[in-house]
């Protein structure tokens, strides 16, 4: 049985005001550090920190980041 979670409204807005679009002058491994340090801050009873990052993570990415992410097909990224 999967449980429910809601990300809350300020984590979403944190998460979205350090959003990585793929340009050249970005640091992609300063992006996956930061998503991380601020995926972690949210804790669900029954819910891993996987399935949160996976939920959380697109709105992580913006432009050509999340294009590339959305033509991703249906069960690409599993962890």
């Amino acid at each position: 049985m999967q449980k429910k979670f809601e990300i809350k409204h300020a984590l979403l807005n944190l998460v979205q005001q350090n959003q990585f679009s793929g340009s050249p002058s970005q640091d992609p491994n300063l992006h996956i550090a930061t998503f991380l340090r601020l995926s972690g801050t949210l804790k669900a009873n029954g819910v891993t920190q996987e399935v949160i990052r996976l939920h959380l993570f697109p709105f992580s990415l913006r432009d050509r980041a999340s294009a590339w992410f959305h033509s991703l097909q249906n069960g690409t990224i599993t962890s």
